[in-house]
């Protein structure tokens, strides 16, 4: 993985289309949908088909740029146990035609249904060539030890 610290960036901007929020929230729903399946399926080129690189990430006290997805499912599978998220749950906090605010949360668990942590992520995503991309995101993970899973 290859990241440099964000001083500053700047995204250009394009010319909106015409579009209504409800239909641009679709659209964002569905993008994320499909980002998320691609997750939970460990499938790396169908997560990289949905990322605008550089991808900011954003983690505790810094934020960096990364030209390749900066985490992998089969990694934290391995290192876990996790097999799957639960309770996922995404809104479309804000959206024009050419930016939109996501926020999600879900619990990852074990196999046996045991929980390993939940969390809260936040996605931003730009519209490149029709499609939504994500172009930055933020975690906070909420780990849930042995006693209380």
């Amino acid at each position: 993985m290859f990241c440099i610290p964000v001083h500053h960036y700047k995204t250009p901007m394009t010319t909106p289309h015409v579009t209504t929020r409800a239909e641009l929230e679709v659209e964002v729903s569905q993008a994320i949908g499909a980002y998320l399946q691609c997750f939970l399926a460990n499938d790396m080129d169908g997560i990289n088909a949905k990322v605008a690189y550089p991808l900011s990430l954003i983690s505790d006290g810094h934020t960096s740029l990364c030209s390749e997805f900066p985490m992998s499912p089969k990694h934290m599978m391995e290192e876990t146990g996790w097999h799957t998220t639960v309770n996922i749950t995404s809104a479309v906090a804000g959206v024009n035609g050419n930016k939109a605010h996501v926020t999600s949360s879900g619990t990852r668990v074990r196999k046996d249904g045991s929980v390993i942590e939940s969390y809260d992520v936040f996605y931003a995503l730009t519209k490149t060539s029709g499609n939504w991309k994500i172009f930055s995101m933020s975690q906070v993970v909420y780990p849930v030890s042995a006693d209380q899973s």
